[in-house]
């Protein structure tokens, strides 16, 4: 008897042991995954660097014109011109909201030179490789704002704080994804300045 409770006692402590070291793990194995997910998005924004690198070359340097219509919505102008064929590529991994479920990402307002269906020409941005192109975005709680407002998946810097660099989403482990007019993919924990004549957004 006393050796079936010493048993017990020990199973007791190896069951501690157990929970302890779970306890410790499986934090470090969220962020595993998280990692994985984070890079997953990464290699997707660069796939779509290639596709307007495609896009732009077909159409005199152009950047893709943006409309207030579903229709026109970047990620569907992209779709219809059979540059993308699946919009699967637009949904990152971690995104568990994504706008109209369809886009986790958001362009650079600045790439439009006067409003929607105005695109400007890549030699307009002087540092490419500091310049953002697509940015990890959230919907927007209100339903309101630059992106709401202009019906379209843009980030603008001139609107307020709260409905243009809020409007990205740090879900990677406190931090955001954003593709850059020269094809590289950062992933950063700060926000940009919200200046739209910083070269985060390349306003000049």
């Amino acid at each position: 008897m006393k050796r079936a409770i010493f048993t017990l006692i020990e199973l007791l402590i190896v069951i501690t042991i157990i929970t302890i070291l779970a306890s410790m793990l499986l934090p470090a194995l969220r962020q595993a995954k998280e990692r994985a997910k984070q890079t997953l998005c990464a290699n997707q924004l660069k796939q779509l660097g290639i596709v307007f690198d495609m896009y732009r070359g077909d159409w005199n340097d152009y950047f893709i014109p943006v409309g207030e219509t579903p229709d026109k919505w970047w990620m569907h102008n992209l779709i219809s011109n059979n540059y993308v064929s699946k919009k699967n590529l637009y949904l990152c991994p971690s995104d568990t909201s994504p706008w109209y479920d369809y886009t986790s990402y958001a362009m650079n307002y600045i790439t439009m030179a006067s409003g929607v269906m105005a695109p400007r020409k890549y030699n307009y941005f002087t540092s490419p490789s500091q310049t953002s192109l697509l940015i990890d975005m959230t919907e927007s709680p209100t339903a309101s704002g630059a992106i709401a407002t202009l019906g379209s998946p843009l980030i603008n810097p001139w609107g307020t704080v709260e409905n243009s660099i809020y409007m990205i989403a740090k879900r990677h482990l406190n931090s955001y994804n954003v593709l850059f007019l020269d094809g590289h993919v950062s992933h950063d924990k700060d926000y940009p300045i919200h200046n739209a004549r910083d070269p985060f957004w390349g306003y000049r």
